[in-house]
């Protein structure tokens, strides 16, 4: 980003540039992008990010690609009204040819130049229908309750965790309770990780303690992917190598029907995780995850590599989810619409609970998430020379 910046180009062209950046660099390359004259394409699957500056949007779908002259704030709505709009078409068309094969059944006479012509049109109308495609479906998710937990989920008091002498976490508390839906948000480096690890039992705080609800069933989304064997195939991974069938919330489903919910088509079930794109990972394992009965769900980082859709369905079962969800993320608009409460780094290992989403604990805080201080050197060290500037120049300046 910083050699594309530098150039100060005509043209600027971006593809998922917030891609593994923190709250911290977004916002500063919000500003930078805001402030330069170029011209810019950009890909991103980030919905406040493309809500702040874009000014026109082109949809690719189903083969086509359609142009709004209006910013992403608009284009939700916008494309909800051309799908419903196709419906509309399409249901036309289908009376339609339904008149003309009842006409072809009682009426046709193929000597008369009319009739054939006729016979032409309904001929023509059938190939529209048949070659008509219908628009993507969404992943059907659903997540499985196994069964209520204990009212309060966690409860840590006083936990903290330091490493090479840096403090991460440092005496921080908090309850969960049965329902909430916590985001964990900071820079990178700030320990967000860490603290996920220390809330759900798997990482033994240095002090305090973490006390687990009873009844807990906790399914967890890794950040990093590395749930996945590369070499074995989507079935594999589905059904655990075992047939053909997946226990979904413990009833059996043939995989081939699985995976259309998560939109795989059949032909890929022998495909290798290493072939998949990573959005297609990303689904994978939201397929997986979903599939066994919980009532915890820990995602670290989810939105990642998602498209609009998979985000718009994702979001929706955690609304409906009758468990506890704790999700680490980068995404401001998905928290937004679905956190109950966020944990904020304040920097030094301190962390701080807020209640609403993103916005509300900006609102409270009256700041966003800032970049994680750089570590004081150890005595002895350099010191650093006074000539040097506090903050690094602006890319599109220097």
């Amino acid at each position: 980003l910083a050699r594309a910046l530098i150039a100060e180009p005509d043209l600027l062209l971006l593809d998922e540039p917030t891609y593994h950046l923190d709250l911290p660099a977004i916002a500063w390359l919000e500003e930078e992008l805001g402030a330069m004259r170029a011209a810019m394409v950009i890909i991103s699957h980030d919905r406040r990010f493309l809500a702040t500056l874009s000014r026109a949007m082109a949809w690719i779908d189903r083969g086509r690609t359609r142009r709004l002259e209006k910013g992403f704030a608009h284009f939700e709505a916008w494309r909800d009204e051309v799908l419903e709009q196709e419906e509309v078409e399409a249901h036309k068309l289908d009376r339609k040819v339904v008149r003309e094969e009842h006409w072809l059944r009682h009426g046709v006479s193929a000597r008369r130049k009319r009739n054939v012509r006729r016979l032409s049109d309904l001929h023509e109308l059938r190939r529209q229908r048949r070659e008509r495609v219908a628009p993507q479906g969404a992943p059907r998710m659903s997540s499985f309750d196994a069964g209520g937990s204990g009212t309060l989920v966690i409860a840590a008091t006083g936990i903290s965790k330091s490493f090479g002498g840096e403090a991460v976490v440092r005496d921080f508390s908090t309850r969960v309770m049965r329902g909430d839906r916590v985001g964990i948000v900071g820079p990178n480096g700030a320990g967000k990780t860490t603290l996920l690890r220390m809330l759900t039992g798997e990482l033994a705080p240095d002090s305090g303690e973490v006390a687990i609800g009873t009844g807990l069933s906790m399914v967890t989304l890794d950040q990093k992917r590395e749930g996945l064997e590369p070499s074995a195939t989507l079935g594999e991974v589905l059904t655990g190598g075992r047939g053909d069938q997946v226990h979904v919330g413990g009833q059996p489903r043939h995989v081939l029907s699985y995976m259309k919910d998560f939109l795989f088509a059949p032909e890929l079930a022998r495909m290798p995780v290493s072939a998949l794109s990573g959005g297609e990972r990303g689904r994978l394992l939201l397929a997986r995850a979903l599939a066994r009965p919980s009532n915890l769900l820990v995602l670290d980082e989810p939105t990642n590599d998602l498209d609009v859709e998979t985000l718009d369905l994702l979001q929706e079962i955690l609304a409906e989810y009758a468990g506890t969800a704790i999700v680490v993320s980068h995404d401001r608009d998905f928290l937004d619409r679905v956190a109950t409460s966020v944990v904020a780094a304040e920097g030094g290992g301190r962390w701080q609970d807020y209640a609403g989403g993103y916005s509300d604990m900006v609102a409270q805080r009256g700041r966003g998430v800032e970049a994680k201080a750089a570590r004081a050197p150890e005595r002895g060290a350099p010191a650093t020379p006074a000539a040097a500037p506090a903050q690094p120049p602006r890319a599109s300046k220097a």
